[in-house]
């Protein structure tokens, strides 16, 4: 099982994949982001969306952080979640992933 948390402006959307699949009760979409957060303070965020996570999600869940505040989540997420580390090259893993998965559906 793989758990992806990509931290937006505006949104914050997480997935989960289990066997390569979408697990759609353990994913979702969070109505706030880094730049709707009426507070500057990044750790204060990240608790919120740690709560958040904690609903549906397990401690010991490996998870990957994705995008531009991929390691401010997982330097943030690491007092609540234990195996949480940024995805490599997290600034562009949605393009990648959008890329991968359009050559798959296009069979290009």
């Amino acid at each position: 099982m793989i758990r992806v948390v990509d931290g937006g402006s505006k949104t914050i959307n997480y997935v989960t994949l289990k066997n390569r699949r979408y697990v759609d009760r353990e994913s979702g979409t969070l109505d706030f982001g880094f730049e709707t957060n009426k507070s500057t303070n990044d750790k204060q965020l990240v608790a919120r969306i740690a709560g958040e996570l904690g609903k549906k999600w397990e401690v010991e869940d490996v998870i990957w952080t994705v995008g531009g505040k991929a390691s401010v989540l997982a330097d943030y997420l690491q007092p609540y979640f234990e195996n949480v580390a940024p995805m490599p090259n997290a600034l562009y893993a949605n393009a990648m992933g959008y890329y991968k998965m359009g050559r798959v559906i296009y069979s290009v």
